[in-house]
């Protein structure tokens, strides 16, 4: 039995040391990681988010080389009457055809669309802070949202009455409906290292999670809660069973943590970075004894926990400058109903990634601004993404003329997300 188990665990390791794929965009690179890539992680990251000050409508398009429209090089369908301020986070609904958008405007706005892409303001609520992050109820018919003033919201727009759920004892960051017999059971991470469950019906906490961390990103799917932390741990817990999480390890990726989706399957999370690097991560190693022999063998414990659970690191959201590398923060992931990966990052980039055969299906010509949101529509077929000032430059750099927010809606082609069996 362990002969058989050393012989399959070996034939993995050799299969994936050689795996190595390299495409000719830029400096994008679906590759696995090893020890020796710490090098270039650390090229010009100060050097990230540059943003062009030109004020012309047209430039010419990297990828192809054509002329575009700078403000809407994709030809997606813009938003009327975007927020005024930077755009924190982006939900579709559920159930109904409405966007709705949070803001550090202080303000909640909810938009509707159609199947032929045309999008158009319904409601705005205002809130006493900015908010962070928001999430639609199951039945779509409440909107949560997390605020820098420690408070979990609760919005009807139909009726447009609004609520407090609950508080914190630091700057909530992030807001999640959970899948629970409860259709309205919240579950918020803040800054003040705690994750919180509540009965938005009762507005009472459920739950308290202490994490030994502050909470920077957070996703739900299925049974699954995965909450990325401070000290760039990964906590994930089983929702059916929450007295301790399931699994707890540093993520593989050596930076600050930005972004988390579980994945459709359930059986592991994509996290992203600001070092311009996206891992894809998974639960369970039925060939956990052998890494003691690896680890022995090699002394590499880094390398041992991608072979042994076929993990793997890739480089995205990064641009070669002459002799320069720019390295960009990857801001928001999200996975497609069919199971591909999308990214967008401070680069202005969206990708659009076959995670599977470990390929990019498609690059979006790079926007102006970073790409500081996105999200799939219930039917998979609309794409909405938006651009902003993500701060990851401080307040200096924010220039409130050349930095308007924009909403676009993006109608996908079935080849934009088709991921092979």
């Amino acid at each position: 039995f362990f002969i058989n188990d050393y012989k399959k665990a070996f034939t993995m390791y050799k299969e994936q040391l050689k795996m190595k794929t390299t495409f000719l965009f830029g400096t994008s690179h679906f590759e696995n990681a090893s020890q020796g890539d710490h090098n270039d992680r650390q090229s010009s990251l100060s050097n990230r988010n540059s943003f062009s000050t030109n004020k012309s409508n047209n430039r010419t398009d990297g990828i192809n080389g054509r002329v575009t429209n700078i403000n809407n090089p994709n030809n997606s369908k813009l938003c009327p009457n975007p927020p005024s301020k930077a755009i924190s986070s982006l939900r579709f609904n559920p159930c109904h055809e409405i966007l709705a958008v949070g803001c550090w405007d202080n303000s909640v706005c909810c938009y509707g669309y159609s199947n032929t892409g045309d999008i158009k303001p319904l409601t705005k609520q205002s809130t006493n802070n900015p908010v962070l992050d928001i999430a639609w109820g199951a039945n779509g018919q409440m909107l949560f949202s997390a605020c820098c003033d420690c408070t979990v919201y609760a919005w009807m727009p139909q009726q447009n009455v609004s609520a407090v759920i609950g508080k914190h004892k630091a700057p909530v960051r992030c807001v999640e409906v959970v899948d629970s017999g409860n259709n309205n059971t919240i579950v918020s991470g803040s800054w003040d290292n705690t994750v919180i469950f509540w009965d938005a019906n009762n507005k009472k906490a459920i739950q308290t999670l202490n994490m030994n961390a502050k909470v920077y990103c957070m996703s739900s799917r299925g049974n699954v809660l995965a909450v990325g932390l401070a000290n760039k741990y990964v906590n994930c817990y089983d929702l059916r069973k929450l007295s301790q999480p399931v699994q707890s390890k540093p993520s593989m990726l050596l930076s600050q943590l930005r972004s988390l989706d579980v994945l459709p399957t359930g059986d592991g999370y994509a996290a992203a970075s600001v070092e311009g690097r996206t891992s894809l991560e998974y639960f369970n190693n039925p060939y956990a004894f052998v890494c003691f022999f690896f680890m022995f063998v090699s002394c590499n414990s880094y390398l041992i926990q991608k072979i042994m659970t076929n993990s793997f690191t890739f480089k995205c959201h990064r641009q070669d400058l002459r002799n320069d590398v720019h390295i960009y923060s990857v801001n928001v992931l999200r996975f497609h109903p069919s199971g591909a990966l999308t990214s967008g990052g401070s680069d202005g980039g969206i990708f659009i990634w076959d995670t599977k055969n470990r390929s990019r299906i498609k690059a979006f010509t790079r926007l102006r601004l970073p790409i500081v949101a996105l999200d799939f529509d219930r039917s998979g077929q609309k794409l909405a993404y938006a651009t902003s000032y993500d701060w990851s430059q401080g307040l200096t750099k924010w220039n409130e003329n050349l930095q308007k927010p924009q909403i676009f809606l993006h109608t996908l082609k079935k080849e934009d997300v088709i991921v092979e069996k």
